[in-house]
């Protein structure tokens, strides 16, 4: 089953613009936002929006203030309606992502068909001989892939069907790639951390982050720990079997020596498991240890005390996977490689080291 993605009423006005636009309802340029409320009864806000995507999607071309938008329907538009998208998921929790949410919703409204690998890559082990058989059980024109680790996207790069990376390991892999860029974030983090005394800082990671050698934002994080004299090893970047069951013996064995001071911790998914796992154990944050959410989703909000967080605009990354499907569909594919980056924001689970 496809996820539900509820659309905001911009999202809603937009499709409905580009639907009278291909009926020529407005002949060559797009009336006003004044006109456009009016006659739709919907505020000046949503209209705005909605006008900004149309354009980000080509189909209005702006003019300059006080002058209308001119409307321009691509001539391989009936193409581009066609295009049959597949996205392989990291995980099935992904479904209920907010980021998934966003994705799918802003690919319907271009009229695409979006489907979806029967299996994600974490139920099929990050194997790429068990991914290929499920992904070639999906016809696509083109494939987006979440999460996915270097093996797996050098799998997906000697295929004829152009792929794109989002949030995987794709480094030197010659495949069109966008993502989160945290490295900086973190090195601010690491920092934050000492200042408040920290020395004894891991990251929980998942495997495919791990090895087989840390990834560019996890090491950027144990370098600046050397930087600042602490010295680091197998214990800040610990190896655990990637269940929650795992997680939740890591860290007992974490606690049961020498209790981390920080944890760092990889997404959202990971970062409850680990808060519900400590209480248990009656450890709270952060008057027992600092707890830092990597991979932000808005559903953390409502915790409390809210959580400490590297956290990026879903929405531009959304955008730059829509810009290279735009291209796809227009018969020209590329490998552009296009980051966002990501920034720290304070929440109440990072206070001074305990004593």
């Amino acid at each position: 089953m496809e996820p539900f993605a509820p659309r905001s009423t911009s999202q809603q006005l937009a499709a409905h613009l580009k639907t009278e636009i291909h009926k020529g309802a407005f002949g060559e340029a797009m009336p006003g936002i004044k006109q456009l409320k009016r006659t739709l009864g919907v505020n000046s806000r949503a209209v705005e929006d909605a006008l900004h995507q149309l354009e980000s999607e080509g189909l209005l071309v702006p003019q300059g203030a006080g002058r209308p938008r001119l409307i321009r329907i691509p001539k391989d538009s009936g193409r581009s309606a066609q295009l049959r998208v597949a996205i392989m998921r990291h995980e099935p929790e992904d479904k209920a992502w907010t980021f998934a949410l966003k994705l799918h919703s802003r690919l319907q409204d271009a009229g695409w068909q979006v489907h979806y690998a029967p299996k994600t890559l974490k139920e099929l082990g990050m194997d790429p001989q068990r991914v290929g058989p499920c992904v070639q059980s999906v016809e696509a024109d083109a494939r987006v892939v979440i999460g996915a680790s270097r093996e797996v996207l050098e799998w997906f790069a000697r295929r004829p069907t152009p792929v794109m990376s989002c949030f995987g390991r794709p480094e030197k892999t010659a495949i069109a790639q966008t993502g989160v860029i945290t490295s900086t974030a973190r090195v601010e983090l690491v920092r934050r951390l000492h200042a408040l005394g920290h020395r004894r800082i891991v990251m929980l990671s998942e495997r495919m982050r791990r090895l087989p050698q840390p990834g560019v934002p996890e090491q950027s994080v144990l370098d600046e720990m050397e930087r600042l004299g602490i010295p680091t090893g197998a214990y800040n970047l610990p190896d655990w079997d990637d269940t929650p069951d795992g997680l939740r013996a890591c860290l007992d064995s974490l606690f049961a020596v020498t209790p981390p001071e920080a944890l760092i911790i990889g997404s959202p998914a990971m970062f409850l498991c680990v808060r519900d796992h400590l209480r248990d154990q009656g450890l709270q944050a952060p008057e027992d240890v600092s707890l830092i959410c990597i991979e932000y989703d808005p559903t953390l909000a409502w915790l409390q005390p809210e959580p400490t967080r590297i956290e990026s605009d879903s929405d531009q990354v959304v955008q730059q996977i829509f810009r290279w499907l735009r291209g796809v569909a227009r018969g020209r594919p590329t490998k552009r490689k296009a980051h966002v980056e990501a920034r720290l924001i304070e929440g109440g689970t990072v206070g001074p080291a305990p004593k």
